[in-house]
């Protein structure tokens, strides 16, 4: 089902086929999902270029061929390999775009599958464009005001008929910009409003017809005839009439967006007139969630004020994960933190253990059924549960009894050697992992030193690494090669524990000078 506080679909329940029907209970009524759930299986692919080297930092997709479900995308490594995950027994499109001046290009498109297990595809050729052939049109002209008197503090916007558009400053009165346009591109029509910030445009837009690459002169425009804005006022409240905080977002074709925030007051903006304009509120709540209202306004010729705009937000309730922790002794802790770990997101709750006892806070909107993995901590022996405690709180709080901060070691570290050097110690680190996919990260406040790596794996063995680099001394070491080798792979709440060995070259001097690079570490998941 969509829960609609933390943005994100949530497996709850089965569906069985039944003739030519799916059948299954649900535990609310709310927005449902049945998925599909063939696989996933992953699909490696290399790509090189005509030369036969790597083709590194491309985007590529894999969609399915018959769009009947949705696909991924990503970056290929420095290797020119990507891996993705596909659906089984299914045929995959592999396109590989490259973005340039004038836009993106595909440069390869291919029909994999269907597979029914984990393949890798190879090597594919990929024949690279040399050079991409564009051309600029170039617009110039000067404005003036009611005064006759040139602008000091404006816009002008130009609109292609092909639909490129873009706006640029005046500067003294002059305008100059150019829109870039590939080779080959069909003739179009320009379309040109200036802009008094805070007073006038022009009546009439300035035509010009078939531009193609070149400079165009529009001549001398009056900002002057028709108000350039409005004052738009909108007042955002819950459904009780209660003020509340978030974000502003207007854009119209042609002119800069116009953002704001809002703390529990009205709000005025000085908006595009006589055009209609996109609003977008977003509106921040205790829960942590996003509630978007969009919707297109106007167009407006005067001052408007558009009163309460309401949005029905979520009741929040604070409820309370309670319990009492011995040490390894089997006597009440003295010294310790109990933490929630969501089991949805990447938030944690933390409560201070006094006399052997915590109550950690949760924030819960509507009666959502959370999860969290509770940890407890011995700070003075460090020490915490071997297996994390899984709680799960709908409508009221919960008890979840004695539990022992005992059987594991809280102790962390991320030490480092760069090319031989006396090992260093990252202050501050982290890890993160989302189904296979792990990286690990560690900076020195003191250095400023940081390493950044991640591997596909998510058990204790040898893993490459990829999209690895180091910084120091400002500079970047680019990943050559290297693997990962976990001796420990915790749940949620526990840790990730191994050692690295990569090899990096230096940004500046090329990839012909290569350096070692090691550690190991030790990070709360």
């Amino acid at each position: 089902y969509f829960d609609e506080t933390n943005g994100m679909w949530t497996q709850q329940g089965t569906a069985t086929k039944v003739g030519n029907t799916y059948v299954g209970d649900v535990a609310h009524f709310t927005w449902w999902n049945c998925d599909y759930g063939g696989g996933p299986i992953t699909y490696t692919v290399t790509f090189v270029d005509q030369n036969g080297n790597p083709i590194n930092d491309q985007h590529v997709y894999m969609l399915p061929s018959d769009s009947s479900r949705g696909g991924g995308h990503g970056y290929t490594a420095s290797d020119g390999s990507l891996t993705g995950n596909i659906p089984t027994n299914t045929s995959i499109t592999v396109t590989m775009w490259i973005y340039t001046q004038c836009g993106a290009i595909a440069v390869y498109t291919a029909q994999v599958g269907p597979f029914t297990a984990s393949t890798n595809g190879g090597t594919v050729v990929v024949n690279m464009p040399t050079s991409i052939t564009s051309s600029t049109a170039t617009f110039t002209g000067t404005v003036v005001d009611c005064n006759k008197k040139p602008i000091t503090y404006g816009y002008a916007s130009i609109s292609l008929s092909d639909g490129n558009y873009q706006w640029a400053y005046i500067n003294n009165g002059v305008v100059n910009t150019s829109i870039v346009r590939c080779a080959g591109s069909a003739a179009t029509t320009a379309t040109i409003n200036v802009y008094d910030y805070n007073s006038q445009t022009n009546i009439t837009p300035i035509t010009i017809n078939n531009v193609t690459a070149g400079t165009y002169a529009f001549g001398q425009v009056s900002a002057c005839g028709i108000p350039n804005g409005i004052n738009y006022s909108v007042n955002v409240v819950d459904q009780n009439g209660t003020p509340l905080n978030g974000y502003c977002n207007y854009t119209a074709v042609g002119s800069p967006t116009v953002n704001s925030w809002f703390n529990g007051a009205a709000i005025t903006n000085f908006i595009p007139a006589n055009v209609i304009v996109k609003r977008v509120i977003s509106v921040y709540n205790a829960c942590g969630g996003v509630t978007v209202d969009s919707a297109y306004i106007g167009p407006f010729n005067s001052d408007f004020n558009a009163g309460n705009v309401t949005f029905n937000m979520p009741q929040q309730n604070v409820l309370h994960i309670t319990g009492t922790v011995v040490d390894c002794n089997g006597n009440p802790l003295t010294s310790g933190t109990a933490m929630a770990f969501s089991t949805m997101d990447s938030s944690v709750r933390n409560a201070t253990i006094n006399n052997g006892s915590f109550s950690i806070p949760i924030t819960n909107c509507s009666g959502t059924t959370l999860t969290y993995s509770l940890v407890v901590m011995d700070s003075k022996n460090s020490q915490q549960n071997t297996t994390p405690v899984t709680v799960t709180i709908t409508n009221s709080d919960v008890a979840v009894g004695q539990v022992s901060a005992c059987g594991l070691s809280t102790n962390e570290f991320f030490n480092y050697a760069f090319n031989g050097t006396t090992s260093k110690t990252m202050d501050s680190y982290s890890t993160y992992s989302q189904g296979n996919y792990t990286s690990f990260y560690g900076n020195s406040k003191m250095s400023g030193d940081n390493i950044n790596g991640s591997f596909n794996g998510a058990s204790v063995a040898t893993f490459p690494l990829s999209n690895f680099y180091y910084y120091s001394n400002q500079r970047y070491y680019n990943f050559s090669s290297g693997n990962a080798t976990i001796t420990e792979y915790g749940a949620v709440g526990q840790f990730i524990a191994g050692t690295f060995t990569a090899t990096v070259t230096d940004s500046l001097q090329g990839a012909s000078n290569t350096y070692p690079i090691t550690g190991s570490f030790r990070i709360r998941r």
